[in-house]
């Protein structure tokens, strides 16, 4: 770490018009007797703002430090804060012998306690000062000096630990910790929020200038205090769209190889703005942060923001991963596969017809979402859970052929397609979670209506194995939409023909068919005659009454088919 040092003043020579003095006087006499004249001279015109442009024209090479301090009340007024900046600027610029004085006050504005000032310094110190090569190294030393006010060094969090040893067994049991406790003790009175925002705001200006100085960033925010963090995690938003396309994705994907432990949440944030921007190559960046997490380099939450701009065929092999998320980051990630939450980026505005009248280029379509709401739900059901047996994992499936939202890719999809996670990232799912992905899309009805449940569930009954949450899908498809009920009978009585209880998992796909028929009961009688004898008698016993009603369908229906066991079954009970 760089601490700032206030550069020392340099002094000028006398001037040489200056040296015809008495003899018995100081060769410096001059000089005293120039700067107390003149401090007084401009403190009599500072009625008037103009006396600030005549700051720059003083002679000599220092300037007096009450000039600085005139000139830095100045700016506690509204309307002459600019020209005072103005004359700051030029005094770095144009006089060495002033400029570290002056570049000091200029930073130090740039950190002051008034918004407004700060402001308008931070703008002449990035956009004026930092420009200049000479400075830049000490507009950076500076604003990191301030930023590392707001951390703690490993000392400090083991000391302010160490005392709260004793006290540990109380936290506890009061439901905290003795590591939060010693983290408040080290940081009680440290920093507001505000007091971090005004020695932040400097070294976040500074990274639109210069990007790699978001590595520090991401230092001071790993050991920063929790106010820096808080004002970190707000102010950085800002920062990223000033940063030219190609130098952002570049940027960013050196943060996220080389990111130090503690700063997740902030890069996470850094990678969620520039997805949503509309400038961005989003595809370059998204694959990057994919293999990243492939390579365990990065967690599965950094596939939330980069998931919209995959393939569908590269998505798949990793829903696991995104299912394996908390609930409500799995829910965001699984909205952004639909277009939900995640911008989709117009086609630029056509150009006029040329002079010749010719058309123009005809323009690329705009990107896809890489999911339909059927399609998402057909693919969650067919990542592989805990237990399940007889199922390849998607690190071992073919892939499927590229569908259109694969084989039009915008024009930043120039990139190869992304390789399949390997086999210890395709682990196979938590049911509950997998049961909390589906919920989740059924509960967007809007996104999810009959008819699209229709297609999905159609599709996933017809495959053979069928899918372990098929059939408890449509039993939550029937009570959201209950208008399903016909659907849902005519595909019961099409898995009565299949048997599912025979196939892999059957044991749950019997609960459910057997679930979605108590649900359709009367209707669903003549399903459940269809039953094996075993399963049946299993639900007879859940249902006792289920079974008049059975004699009695038989007896007005007469059904063809019936199993003699079944028969046998319910008429040797009703003996």
């Amino acid at each position: 770490e760089t601490d700032f040092t206030p550069p020392a003043v340099i002094n000028s020579e006398p001037d040489a018009g200056a040296q015809h003095v008495d003899d018995d006087m100081g060769a410096s006499a001059p000089t005293s007797r120039y700067a107390v004249v003149s401090v007084r001279l401009l403190s009599a015109m500072r009625a008037d703002k103009a006396w600030l442009s005549l700051i720059p024209e003083l002679p000599g090479g220092a300037v007096d430090p009450a000039v600085l301090q005139m000139l830095r009340s100045d700016t506690e007024s509204p309307d002459r804060l600019l020209p005072a900046l103005g004359a700051l600027r030029e005094l770095v610029a144009t006089r060495p012998a002033a400029r570290a004085p002056a570049l000091l006050l200029a930073l130090e504005l740039a950190t002051d306690v008034n918004d407004t000032r700060r402001a308008a310094a931070i703008r002449l110190v990035t956009s004026k000062l930092h420009s200049l090569p000479e400075l830049a190294l000490e507009v950076e030393a500076y604003a990191l000096a301030r930023a590392d006010e707001l951390t703690l060094d490993e000392a400090q969090v083991a000391a302010a630990i160490a005392l709260a040893a004793d006290g540990a067994d109380a936290m506890e049991v009061e439901g905290g910790s003795a590591e939060a406790g010693a983290v408040a003790a080290a940081t009680e009175g440290q920093a507001s929020e505000s007091e971090a925002k005004r020695r932040l705001l400097l070294l976040l200006a500074l990274c639109t200038k210069k990007p790699s100085l978001l590595t520090d960033v991401l230092r001071v925010y790993a050991r920063g205090v929790p106010s820096c963090q808080v004002t970190l995690q707000k102010q950085v938003a800002g920062v990223i769209p000033h940063i030219s396309a190609a130098v952002r994705v570049a940027t960013l994907v050196k943060l996220a190889q080389e990111h130090p432990p503690g700063s997740e949440l902030l890069l996470l944030k850094m990678l969620h703005t520039a997805a949503e921007l509309d400038d961005a190559p989003p595809r370059e960046l998204a694959v990057h942060v994919a293999r990243l997490c492939d390579r365990g380099v990065l967690d599965a939450r950094f596939l939330v923001p980069a998931l919209p701009s995959l393939r569908r065929s590269e998505v798949t092999p990793r829903l696991p991963m995104v299912c394996g998320l908390p609930a409500n980051v799995a829910r965001a990630a699984l909205l952004r596969l639909l277009g939900v939450g995640a911008p989709r980026r117009p086609p630029p505005t056509p150009p006029p017809k040329g002079s010749d009248g010719a058309l123009p280029p005809p323009l690329p379509p705009p990107l896809l979402p890489p999911f339909t709401p059927a399609e998402l739900l057909v693919a969650l059901h067919e990542v592989r859970t805990d237990g399940e047996q007889n199922l390849p994992s998607f690190a071992a499936a073919p892939a499927a052929a590229p569908a259109e939202a694969d084989a039009a890719p915008g024009p930043a999809d120039t990139d190869a397609q992304l390789d399949s996670p390997p086999a210890q990232v395709c682990v196979p799912v938590r049911l509950g979670a997998l049961i909390d992905a589906t919920n989740a899309c059924l509960k967007e009805r809007s996104l999810f209506p009959p008819e699209v449940l229709v297609v999905a569930l159609g599709s996933l009954l017809e495959q053979t194995p069928i899918p372990r949450l098929a059939l408890r899908t449509l039993l939550q498809a029937l009570i959201y939409h209950p208008k399903l009920s016909e659907f849902a009978l005519d595909s019961l009585q099409t898995l009565a023909q299949r048997s599912p209880w025979a196939q892999p998992n059957g044991g749950e796909l019997w609960e459910g068919f057997a679930r979605c028929a108590k649900k359709l009961l009367p209707r669903s009688l003549g399903v459940l005659l269809r039953a094996p004898p075993s399963k049946l008698e299993q639900l007879l016993s859940e249902l006792p009454e289920l079974r008049a009603q059975l004699l009695k369908f038989i007896t007005e229906h007469k059904p063809t088919g019936l199993d003699p066991a079944v028969a046998a079954l319910l008429e040797g009970a009703a003996t």
